[in-house]
């Protein structure tokens, strides 16, 4: 076999033809990360769903801080979790290139880490390092009426456009 180093150009007539299409409709003329909002929009997706094969088949792309009960007022109850076995309620959404979001909480309830032990417990953990102390974890309905900022996960398509879903303040 021979490799040569120079370009290779096609003159293939439908590939030539394809291109002069994507030039003169300026498809790819916006920048990798668009962050325009004109006609840019994302909603509650009941009917498409992300396919996630395992808890971790998808990696995390963003995390959102944001109160639980401030997320249940503007997006409702949301669905049971059937991609997260570590999450009370998951949210999916779609946006106007039809890509897929999940947002869904982790690891946040008593449903995941057990019922919290008795008052003394956690009390009497002066000599233990802060990070190794047992922490008290609400319950799933302390932790969806909770005012207090908690960091939910999002999972997304490959070619989402996330830097434009985080733009959207709730």
């Amino acid at each position: 076999f021979f490799f040569s180093s120079r370009r290779r150009h096609t003159r293939f007539l439908p590939v030539s033809w394809a291109r002069r299409c994507v030039q003169e409709t300026g498809i790819y003329d916006r920048p990798k990360h668009d962050t325009d909002l004109t006609n840019y929009e994302a909603w509650i997706s009941f009917d498409r769903k992300i396919v996630k094969l395992s808890d971790h088949g998808m990696p995390v792309a963003a995390k959102l801080i944001v109160p639980p009960r401030l997320v249940r007022h503007v997006f409702g109850d949301g669905a049971n979790p059937s991609r997260n076995k570590q999450a009370t309620r998951e949210y999916d959404f779609e946006d106007s290139n039809l890509n897929l979001f999940l947002v869904y909480d982790y690891k946040a309830t008593t449903n995941w880490w057990g019922d919290n032990k008795d008052d003394i417990t956690y009390e009497s953990q002066d000599e233990v390092e802060p990070r190794k102390r047992i922490q008290k974890h609400p319950t799933v309905e302390e932790f969806w009426e909770s005012d207090e900022p908690y960091q939910f996960r999002i999972n997304c398509e490959d070619y989402s456009e996330l830097q434009k879903l985080s733009l959207i303040h709730i």
